[in-house]
């Protein structure tokens, strides 16, 4: 319902994907990359050969906490087994990602790749690299590929996961919605949002409040609502390209 509610047309798990012999690195039954990214590639042949275009939002799970599987035997050795564990996993992810990378780098239709962590590993050590409820220890990296010329001028040093969405339409010489646009101007003054605190130009934090946010902040609540669960009185002009 969630993803529905987002735009998808279409929404794939385990359950509808039996015809896949998934790879699971530990007794976690988290998918390797490598294993899910052959539906990825089978998705986009689909769409290549219809002739149609594709936005395809693929999440991994291989890298999931925890990391103590006592079975794992992972190939980069560290003096703290839980960070061994994780390390030897994101080596894997790099590996998938060449693999994903060089799958569509002489394919004739333009692709292009954006991938971005969701939150930092679960590992106690973390803060002997990033102080502990620090900007920094909630900030992952993110990255654009594309087998095509792409201006990415439009990327930001930090921004919210939401604010990357303009970004990356920008960089892919997609239109914009109106509420792309407004996504942009909430960006320029407030590049960070939480669920507790706001970051202005000038990377000033400040407590998000319930009421007496700035009206930027107050405004971008009241659409995000409407976007999402205003059914019948969702302003579609403001949400979709015919605006």
């Amino acid at each position: 319902v969630g993803y529905e509610k987002l735009g998808f047309d279409q929404f794939l798990s385990a359950e509808n994907l039996g015809e896949y012999n998934f790879e699971y690195p530990r007794s976690y039954r988290y998918a390797s990359d490598s294993s899910l990214y052959k539906v990825v590639f089978d998705l986009t042949k689909k769409a290549n050969k219809e002739n149609r275009p594709l936005f395809l939002f693929c999440i991994t799970v291989q890298n999931h906490g925890d990391y103590s599987a006592p079975e794992y035997s992972g190939s980069v050795a560290n003096d703290d087994e839980t960070v061994a564990q994780y390390l030897s996993l994101l080596k894997l992810s790099d590996i998938a990602y060449e693999e994903l990378v060089e799958y569509y780098r002489n394919d004739e239709k333009e692709t292009m790749i954006f991938m971005f962590g969701d939150h930092m590993p679960g590992v106690d050590s973390i803060n002997t690299f990033v102080p502990k409820n620090s900007l920094e220890s909630y900030t992952t990296r993110f990255i654009f590929w594309a087998n095509y010329d792409v201006d990415y001028s439009y990327t930001p040093a930090y921004s919210s996961l939401s604010y990357l969405q303009p970004a990356l339409m920008r960089a892919a010489g997609l239109p914009l919605t109106g509420y792309q646009h407004f996504l942009e101007e909430c960006a320029l003054l407030y590049p960070i949002i939480s669920l507790q605190n706001y970051y202005d130009h000038q990377m000033q934090r400040d407590i998000l409040k319930d009421t007496g946010n700035p009206q930027i902040i107050s405004e971008y609540k009241i659409l995000q609502y409407n976007n999402l669960f205003g059914q019948g009185k969702r302003y579609m002009p403001l949400f979709s390209y015919s605006g």
